[in-house]
């Protein structure tokens, strides 16, 4: 797709609904020298700036008083006191018991791949993990529970409305599946190879910034170039959560504001298709102390019927 095609394309952005943002701005495009592609005028992927020390110190500082949602914090101090950190299978079984009412695998999909992080192992170093610190739960309370329609109460009914696509099954069944284009906290140098795969030229993905960022999430696409190249594009979009509106940077260079999330990333990538991401494939494991693997306390997919 050219460049010219792209312009008329994002012009037409006739779903967002212009919104005045003042203060600060709202798109993050990031154009350097490329790395996906032998050509100069292609735009890379950059790597962010790491945090300072002192910024990382008052991450590491971060408290339960801190999470600004009193329903949310009540529920932390009710099932895990004052730690900062749990594993993930800890904070699942807390969550089910929280909103009995939804399906449990449900629950775990939201544990497992919206709210929780990669960390490092505590008895192990080398290896990783699956945990939920006060850091990434309050990213999750601020956008979807803290100043949306209904609080605390109906987070996971926001991630559903959010994150979440639902098809009929051929019983009839309803199945809720995890967007193709969520791609959680992907690393940096696994996004870059999954850009480059020929299979994922002019398609899109979603991941998260950081976790401090609740309110932003960063939109990537491919453009080939032609010649086999490809260049890349990055894009952020932000949430307003007490007008419950996602709102990015149109074409003309003008805020656009949208309910919907779907209809943003629609809207931002001129309709591109999705760059799946493995949900059914995470690489999800609990390690014992002497290094011996074992399978998961269930395998986690992305799709549930509900």
């Amino acid at each position: 797709m050219s460049s010219t095609q792209d312009t008329k394309a994002g012009e037409e952005d006739v779903e967002g609904v212009p919104y005045e943002e003042p203060e600060e701005d709202l798109v993050e495009d990031r154009k350097s020298p490329s790395s996906l592609g032998s050509g100069g005028r292609s735009r890379s992927v950059s790597t962010p700036v790491r945090p300072s020390t002192a910024q990382q110190d008052k991450l590491k500082a971060l408290k339960v008083e801190d999470i600004p949602d009193a329903s949310a914090r009540l529920f932390w101090l009710k099932y895990f006191q004052n730690k900062t950190d749990v594993s993930e299978r800890t904070f699942y079984e807390a969550l089910k018991m929280e909103f009995k009412d939804s399906v449990p695998k449900f629950v775990r999909i939201v544990s497992h791949f919206v709210i929780s992080v990669k960390k490092r192992a505590k008895y192990d170093r080398t290896k990783f993990e699956r945990r939920v610190d006060l850091l990434a739960f309050k990213r999750f309370v601020c956008r979807f529970g803290h100043e949306r329609k209904n609080g605390w109460k109906a987070a996971l009914d926001c991630v559903k409305e959010t994150l979440f696509e639902e098809n009929k099954t051929r019983s009839g069944k309803l199945l809720a599946s995890l967007a193709p284009w969520y791609h959680a906290d992907i690393p940096i140098n696994k996004m870059k190879s999954i850009l480059l795969a020929e299979k994922n030229w002019g398609k899109f993905l979603v991941r998260e910034v950081s976790p401090k960022d609740w309110n932003k999430l960063e939109v990537v696409y491919t453009k080939e170039l032609g010649r086999g190249q490809v260049g890349s594009r990055r894009k952020i979009v932000k949430l307003r959560p007490k007008q419950g509106i996602w709102v990015w940077v149109g074409a003309n260079g003008k805020a656009l504001g949208n309910k919907s999330l779907k209809v943003a990333l629609k809207a931002m990538t001129n309709g591109r298709d999705p760059i799946q991401a493995p949900h059914s494939q995470d690489d999800y494991y609990v390690t014992t102390s002497s290094g011996e693997k074992m399978q998961s306390f269930y395998k986690v997919a992305g799709s549930v019927t509900l």
